[in-house]
């Protein structure tokens, strides 16, 4: 018996935009990122889902109900999908993270197993419950489709799992916002990954990639 998991980055926010250190500040998706919900939803509307995950933050309850359309489908919270605690990082521009906290932007970009927010979560946290969660979920639902809508980092680390690259091996791989995942579990939950990151149904004006200073090289 086959469950297929769908795991969704959230719609853009304003923060994206701006390159703040978003974590758990509670932020509402933007003019973009509803509309990207929405062609979301346009992707699914063919698409039979059984269940609907999401984390408890506004932006991906909104994503999650964008994806949901006019099925009459549940949003269920976790907590185990929310994105990383960035304690006294969140909120703050990458200049203003480097300059109150030198390094641990670059630890972030560059070396995640070792990064841990001051105040907040370690990497190695986070890809606990994301790992515990998503096996949860899927364990709720055998032979099944279910969605779930999660956050960058947090994917991020699933990915890492899935792809069953060690732990200390992680590199940094966040998905452009609403981009989908596509995994398939047997019996025994061993996990099959179909695609990564996939965000075809945006068109390329409503597009989003990682904010200038996020990404490995520092520049995109």
């Amino acid at each position: 018996m086959i469950t297929t998991l769908y795991l969704i980055r959230h719609g853009t926010t304003d923060n994206n935009i701006d390159g703040r250190f978003q974590g758990s500040l509670d932020a509402p998706l933007n003019a973009q990122g509803l509309a990207q919900a929405k062609c979301l939803g346009e992707r699914f509307s063919d698409i039979p889902i059984d269940q609907i995950y999401t984390s408890p933050l506004i932006r991906a309850v909104q994503t999650a109900d964008g994806l949901r359309g006019d099925k009459p489908i549940a949003l269920l919270s976790m907590k185990g999908l929310m994105e990383i605690d960035g304690g006294a990082m969140e909120g703050l521009t990458v200049a203003e993270n480097d300059e109150k906290f030198p390094g641990l932007m670059d630890t972030f970009r560059t070396n995640p197993p070792a990064f841990s927010a001051p105040g907040g979560e370690t990497t190695r946290q986070v890809y606990d419950r994301m790992v515990k969660t998503i096996q949860t979920i899927v364990a709720r639902h055998p032979g099944k489709t279910i969605a779930c809508v999660s956050h960058g980092f947090a994917i991020q680390t699933f990915l890492c799992w899935a792809h069953k690259t060690p732990f200390d091996a992680m590199a940094q791989h966040i998905l452009n916002n609403t981009g989908v995942c596509q995994f398939t579990f047997d019996d025994a939950g061993r996990c099959t990954i179909g695609f990564i990151g996939d965000d075809s149904h945006l068109p390329e004006e409503l597009k989003c990639t990682q904010p200038r200073g996020f990404g490995p090289e520092g520049d995109q």
